[in-house]
């Protein structure tokens, strides 16, 4: 397994790690990758990061993203280090070799102390912006040191970042006719169970 750079926008790893269950539909995860700063915006501001674990059911053009939030904090993130995100490539197209084992609940497990997630349709942030990807943002956000953000940020030479007005992020999209809900509710291990649903109009987020 490998941390790819992926065409100089982003770090991939692609693998295989189950199903997530999602109006009856078993989504399988095939990659995560990440956005620094965050395409999610909440009150205007960003995360200082974001990842994204993306599955999409059988062979269709329907997908299902789990995102984790981050922020920067004295806490160097294990997963993170597990995974080459300080140690990647900055060459395009080039990978770093990940041999600890990775065990994605590290990162799953950790974003649900609250137990609250929102979710809306979507598209893709990444041309050609395929629609069809329903979109979970768990609330609770993890922390990674200023020293792993700069590194990533480093392996990626032809994007300017900055902590919230530049980075491997699509500009924020206009709602449209989508509707953003807040949920309460736990997932467990390959399913998300929902307790309780209300519309979110308060939050301003990329489509």
């Amino acid at each position: 397994m490998v941390l790819l750079n992926d065409g100089g926008h982003t770090q991939k790893v692609v693998g295989e790690w189950g199903t997530t269950t999602w109006d009856s539909k078993a989504y399988t995860m095939g990659q995560f990758h990440f956005h620094q700063p965050s395409e999610h915006l909440f009150d205007g501001m960003r995360y200082d990061m974001e990842m994204h674990f993306v599955h999409q059911y059988g062979t269709a053009s329907d997908y299902f993203v789990l995102t984790a939030f981050f922020e920067i904090g004295p806490t160097t993130n294990k997963f993170l280090t597990s995974v080459k995100y300080a140690l990647a490539s900055s060459t395009t197209d080039a990978s770093v070799a990940i041999t600890d084992k990775i065990n994605i609940w590290d990162i799953l497990g950790s974003i649900q102390g609250n137990g609250q997630y929102i979710s809306y349709p979507g598209s893709f942030t990444t041309p050609p912006c395929t629609e069809g990807v329903t979109f979970i943002l768990f609330t609770d956000a993890l922390q990674l040191t200023k020293a792993q953000w700069d590194a990533f940020a480093a392996s990626l030479p032809s994007v300017t970042f900055t902590y919230n007005t530049a980075g491997n992020f699509r500009p924020a999209q206009t709602l449209g006719n989508r509707v953003v809900t807040a949920q309460w509710g736990v997932l467990k291990r390959s399913n998300l169970m929902i307790a309780s649903v209300i519309t979110a109009l308060f939050l301003l987020l990329n489509m």
